[in-house]
């Protein structure tokens, strides 16, 4: 490309010597051609006075004819620089078309290298959002497993309220404190307690252990809790395990079935 250019330069330094060389040479013709003419009408007026005549006129052809023949050394050196002028021209056109093929061709390299480069980034990012995921499963599965294995021991919690006797002391309102403080911190990570006494069973979250009679709950609906369940961040962390409600036959009714 610098070789290029370099004889781009030297070109152009040509054909500039070449323009300078003609316009001088024009000059130089329209110079003479005055003079010329100043010779000739001096002659006229001067001929009456002039002792040779002879030999003043032949000054004179001999002169134009040095003139004539600088004139077409002149114009044909003239019409030989337009043609390299010319040649110029068409090579300085060539170069300037191949370096818009070029120009053209590194457009399309950029265009295609941004594309690539965008869709790298988008790859990217794809991946960073993919691996967050990732990294939050972990983590709540990490959560999980081990809120999993509190729950036995909210388990206890509850058997021991349930089983206490007598009005709660000193050491058992200790107990409800710390309990209250454990069922705070679960809160914060997502968990929570399944509603289930009363509700509709709903299998996605209710585990069926039986039946039980039972005069205040409509039929089919959840009447006792065997074992609580609990959801984290709106998973069913363990399911609720309960006693369904069903009506409670009548004692004729019960005779004869058993005649039955």
């Amino acid at each position: 490309m610098t070789t290029n250019m370099k004889n781009n330069e030297s070109k152009d330094r040509r054909s500039t010597e070449h323009i300078e060389f003609i316009e001088n040479s024009a000059e130089k013709e329209v110079e003479q051609k005055m003079h010329s003419e100043r010779d000739r009408s001096g002659s006229k007026d001067g001929g009456v006075k002039n002792a040779n005549p002879k030999g003043s006129a032949h000054a004179k052809d001999l002169s134009g004819e040095k003139d004539r023949k600088h004139s077409r050394v002149h114009k044909e050196k003239g019409k030989t620089s337009k043609k390299e002028l010319l040649d110029l021209i068409q090579h300085k056109n060539e170069l300037l078309q191949k370096m818009e093929d070029e120009i053209k061709q590194l457009g399309n390299d950029l265009k295609n290298k941004e594309d690539r480069l965008l869709r790298l980034a988008a790859e990217f990012e794809n991946f960073r959002k993919r691996n967050k995921r990732e990294w939050e499963l972990q983590k709540q599965q990490a959560n999980a497993d081990l809120i999993r294995e509190l729950l036995g021991v909210l388990d206890d919690f509850h058997r021991a309220f349930e089983n206490r006797v007598g009005e709660d002391d000193h050491f058992t309102s200790g107990v409800r404190l710390i309990f209250s403080r454990l069922m705070d911190i679960l809160s914060k990570y997502g968990v929570e307690e399944i509603d289930a006494v009363g509700k509709r069973f709903d299998p996605r979250f209710h585990e069926a252990f039986g039946e039980i009679d039972s005069e205040e709950i409509d039929e089919g609906n959840i009447a006792q809790v065997i074992q609580r369940g609990y959801l984290l961040n709106g998973q069913v962390l363990r399911p609720a395990r309960v006693l369904i409600a069903r009506k409670r036959k009548e004692p004729e009714e019960h005779a004869e079935d058993m005649g039955k």
